[in-house]
């Protein structure tokens, strides 16, 4: 199905693409960024297949890469197709959600690598203790300076680039990977310490 496809791009939201998707694909969800992120993160050398949850979204998205130059679509699948995969014995994965809440001791006791995926302005006005901090647009080729011995949680303002992020980084092999629902906004409303160094 999907897989050895040149380059799948899922365009459902983070959540739908979190409770399943099909392996080594990249989550960009259909919204006002999603130009800006295509642009950015996928090859205009190659076929682009996508995975919509309807044929007005796939068309909204062809459209949209169409204006950028990328222009090169395989075609694309609809959320059915994932159903059929899985159901024919084809592997699923998912991303953790998880909250500021739930995260917090394990942070501030190093259990885990938290990837700060926000531009540098974002990060200098603050950031959690001890997180990495590589932008989204950098980070497939960054992926070999996250340490492989915790499991992996990444972070942006609110939630979308970070879900880009953790496919990202589950197409590059890294395991364990979970996302900071409400990302550093939320974990600033629930009052956990931050750093400005």
């Amino acid at each position: 199905m999907l897989e050895g496809r040149d380059r799948a791009v899922d365009i459902r939201s983070a959540e739908a693409f979190a409770g399943g998707h099909a392996p080594r694909t990249l989550n960009i969800p259909m919204g006002k960024s999603f130009p800006t992120w295509a642009g950015t993160l996928l090859p205009y050398d190659r076929d682009i297949y996508l995975v919509a949850g309807s044929h007005e979204d796939a068309t909204r998205a062809v459209r949209e890469l169409a204006k950028i130059g990328l222009d090169r679509i395989g075609g694309w699948f609809a959320v059915q197709a994932l159903a059929e995969w899985s159901q024919s014995g084809g592997p699923l994965e998912r991303v953790a959600q998880v909250t500021p809440a739930a995260i917090a001791g394990r942070v501030e006791g190093r259990e885990v690598t938290v990837v700060d995926v926000r531009n540098d302005g974002e990060w200098a006005h603050g950031h959690l203790h001890g997180a990495l901090h590589i932008p989204l647009g950098a980070l497939a080729s960054r992926v070999a300076e996250i340490p492989g011995d915790r499991p992996v949680i990444v972070h942006c303002q609110g939630g979308t680039r970070s879900a880009i992020a953790a496919s990202i980084l589950l197409g590059n092999g890294v395991r364990d990977v979970s996302n900071l629902r409400g990302g550093y906004a939320d974990w600033q409303r629930a009052g956990l310490p931050t750093a400005t160094d």
